[in-house]
């Protein structure tokens, strides 16, 4: 959270729990206000899996406290966070001391 609030400022919520949940779960994450849930997928040793988690810590700035008014127009918010995903990922690895691998391709 740290890298996102860097950037967009304090989380929005008082707090935000993560659960991992079972490996028969449908997909990689899903973000709720107080509560994300993330796939077991994401210790599997793949750096870049990170990400995922990044775009489900956008969606408490944008898709939770900042949507649209019914689900037609869920791409709006899933557009916010897929844009915020690279760039919340990339802030995080700077504060680990790690230089992201320039042959990884290029998702912007």
């Amino acid at each position: 959270f740290q890298a996102a609030e860097q950037l967009l400022g304090p989380y929005p919520l008082p707090r935000c729990d993560i659960v991992v949940v079972h490996r028969s779960f449908s997909g990689l994450g899903l973000a709720s206000p107080n509560l994300m849930f993330l796939s077991p997928s994401i210790f599997s040793g793949d750096i870049n899996l990170f990400m995922k988690i990044s775009h489900e810590v956008s969606h408490g700035w944008f898709g939770i406290m900042i949507g649209s008014l019914d689900w037609t127009e869920a791409w709006i918010s899933e557009g916010f966070a897929t844009f915020l995903e690279e760039i919340i990922h990339d802030e995080a690895m700077a504060l680990l001391g790690r230089e992201m691998d320039c042959e990884l391709p290029v998702l912007r």
